[in-house]
């Protein structure tokens, strides 16, 4: 389960915007916004789209008001209790712990309507997630092998900014003395079950983990 909780202040322009969730989920349970009973089905949101997209530029403390009748609820609770599913579409800095306050995707972030190579550069935005991964899958067999992950890491005209910056190592191109992103150890990193191809959980697992780095512009030090 994740667990996370948000520390900030809300703001129009706010980048992140992150949350949340400790959850008691098993795996299985019925629960709003789930669509499968396997493990990875808690990392499917099913509102992925228009819906969701509504989530992210409404203030979170007001996400309840979503659901007629629904009690107010904080956005930690509605995240909980109504969208588990969702919650690797929200992310924590991890302070204060004291008064957990929520920030969220501004629909004014810069990078939201921006594209590279057909691929979104809004990378909180959960909701874009699925259109990368069919834009990776050049042989549309609903997986990712290692030469169509690499383009992520490698290929300057398909790669995150950041992603190529730390490929590079910085360089215009490939230093391996430098480099501080090597795509195989990225592949072999993502593909929890070993099966060397990466599956559309894999891939939002990842993405959960990677897209602050994305954003923040930090990422793996050869600094000892």
């Amino acid at each position: 389960m994740l667990r996370s909780h948000v520390g900030g202040k809300f703001s129009g322009a706010a980048l992140l915007w992150v949350l949340l969730s400790s959850s008691s989920l098993s795996v299985g349970a019925e629960v709003l916004g789930c669509t499968s009973d396997e493990g990875f089905g808690l990392y499917q949101c099913t509102d992925q789209g228009a819906a969701w997209s509504e989530h992210i530029t409404t203030y979170p403390p007001h996400w309840y008001r979503f659901f007629d009748g629904l009690e107010e609820k904080t956005a930690i609770e509605y995240i909980r209790e109504v969208k588990p599913c969702c919650r690797h579409c929200v992310w924590s800095l991890g302070y204060p712990l004291a008064i957990p306050a929520l920030l969220a995707i501004s629909p004014k972030q810069d990078t939201c309507g921006l594209f590279k190579g057909g691929f979104s550069q809004c990378y909180l935005n959960c909701s874009a997630w699925e259109g990368d991964f069919d834009l990776l899958d050049v042989n549309t067999d609903s997986k990712l092998n290692a030469t169509e992950m690499q383009r992520y890491i490698s290929d300057q005209s398909v790669a995150p900014a950041q992603n190529y910056k730390l490929y590079t190592g910085g360089a215009l191109s490939y230093n391996s003395d430098l480099s501080r992103l090597e795509p195989n150890v990225v592949f072999f990193s993502v593909d929890l079950n070993r099966d060397n191809s990466i599956s559309r959980e894999e891939w939002r697992v990842y993405r959960h983990f990677w897209s602050p780095t994305l954003v923040s512009r930090a990422g793996p030090s050869k600094v000892p």
